[in-house]
């Protein structure tokens, strides 16, 4: 397989591909390696100290064995193998606030659903009362009702 190592010189046809793969690997790394991030890499494509650095923090950190700061076909299949395990938790993590999410919102729209029923009984009920008050008034005075009423003068 190919090896990658810090000051490594490609030949003319195989620069291109060799600085494809160094930049996967950057990019892998900056993925990976809390103090590492993209930006920190002096030319992206180039096998820098910084990618060294780097290179010998993901060996130590996996306890990968091999000569520190070359990437060999074991150092390959650990990077990967480690950035596919970060990407199923970050999509889980993503997952699972869509569904926190979604159940907040589920009960955001039960309690509202909730205060306008509340609301509703709320409302038919003082209408109850202020239509039998109205009623209560329509009613014509019943004779017994009259003969306590004070009379007025004619």
């Amino acid at each position: 397989g190919e090896v990658l190592r810090a000051g490594g010189q490609p030949s003319a046809g195989e620069d291109h591909v060799v600085r494809e793969q160094v930049a996967l690997l950057q990019r892998s790394l900056a993925y990976l390696v809390p103090t590492v991030k993209e930006a920190d890499f002096e030319n992206i494509g180039y096998f820098c100290e910084v990618t060294n650095h780097a290179v010998n923090q993901f060996q130590e950190e996996h306890q990968l064995p091999g000569e520190r700061g070359v990437v060999d076909d074991r150092f390959w299949a650990r990077l990967a193998e480690e950035v596919n395990k970060k990407e199923m938790r970050e999509t889980h993590k993503k997952m699972q606030r869509e569904k926190d999410l979604k159940k907040s919102q589920q009960a955001r729209e039960q309690k509202k659903q909730a205060q306008d029923r509340e609301s509703a009984l709320s409302m038919e009920a003082l209408m109850g009362k202020t239509k039998w008050s109205l009623d209560k008034q329509d009613q014509p005075v019943s004779q017994g009702q009259a003969q306590s009423m004070p009379q007025q003068a004619p």
